[in-house]
């Protein structure tokens, strides 16, 4: 629902308004796993330990209020927003309960600014909440795959993500030269994440447990450009872009933290040809990703790739 309240009259130029949004989300979910064994004589028995049928239920609710400005150059929008939500799951035949409340809140904000005809630069931030799924809480052990148990952690909490970004643009309305610069980032709080533990078994093998924990750092930092130069009449266009990124990754191993920092980065060239009689086109790209993981142990090998 959305409601706006109007601050000008009719006939201004610039407009101005509160607004007011209410967003109601809620997912539901009924599952069901049965374990069974057959023993040597061709009996089978159900396991309860190892079994278990639960239902859940999210809900997220999300409030804002905001103010609007609007002109012929300058279009800009600041809020506040309220995101409280709740997880609720019972399982069949157990008294234990998973019943977890969040409230999260956060700014929003758009800014748009029309610097000429051809040219303008556009701003924004948001936040919003996710819970984690039902299977990643309930604490009973997964052994449909035995090479890989999971189980899951009813402690986890709601995870809340970031986003900002910039974009400016440029267009040449008689040269047709255009040109796009972008910057966002991204960050997660409290994202859930794996944390793979290796077991040996009997036969001496390794074997995987996978359970799941809350984590902060996680981020990604990005930036890129396209740009488009026309020349001939038109004839022949010449295209470059790159882009840039950083990141972090949070991981667990044996219930060992590690960081995984990376860098990866591009770079295209294209060249199109459009004659009477002739059309066609050229181009070249490289990449190259890097990863460097704080744990001693891991040391993977950077990737490049050269492509025409």
């Amino acid at each position: 629902m959305n409601y706006s309240i109007p601050l000008n009259k009719t006939t201004d130029t610039i407009h101005k308004s509160l607004e007011f949004s209410y967003s109601f989300n809620l997912t539901s979910n009924n599952n069901a796993l049965e374990t069974r064994v057959r023993d040597a004589a061709g009996k089978i028995s159900f396991i309860d330990s190892l079994s278990n049928v639960y239902t859940s239920r999210f809900i997220n609710h999300s409030i804002r209020a905001g103010y609007r400005y609007g002109s012929n150059k300058i279009n800009y929008s600041i809020g506040f927003s309220l995101q409280p939500s709740a997880l609720t799951g019972s399982y069949e035949g157990r008294t234990d309960k998973i019943n977890q409340r969040t409230f999260n809140s956060s700014p929003s904000a758009n800014f748009s600014y029309v610097i000429t005809k051809t040219q303008s630069i556009n701003m924004n931030y948001n936040g919003s909440s996710y819970a984690p799924r039902f299977d990643q809480l309930q604490p009973v052990p997964d052994t449909r795959n035995l090479q890989n148990v999971i189980i899951g952690n009813p402690d986890l909490k709601t995870s809340f993500y970031h986003s900002a970004n910039i974009n400016y643009s440029l267009f040449g309305v008689t040269s047709g030269r255009t040109l796009e610069v972008s910057f966002g980032a991204y960050a997660m709080q409290n994202q859930v994440v794996n944390n793979i533990i290796l077991i040996k078994d009997t036969l001496n093998s390794l074997k995987q447990e996978t359970r799941f924990v809350n984590v902060n750092g996680n981020y990604n930092i990005n930036s890129g450009y396209n740009a488009s130069l026309p020349f001939a009449e038109r004839k022949f266009v010449v295209s470059i872009a790159g882009n840039v990124a950083l990141s972090n990754a949070v991981i667990f191993t044996d219930n060992i933290k590690n960081n995984n920092k990376g860098l990866a980065y591009s770079q295209n060239v294209n060249l199109h040809v459009q004659l009477k009689s002739l059309s066609g086109g050229a181009g070249a790209s490289y990449s190259n990703t890097e990863n460097n993981y704080s744990h001693s142990t891991f040391r993977p090998s950077n990737l490049g790739k050269l492509v025409f």
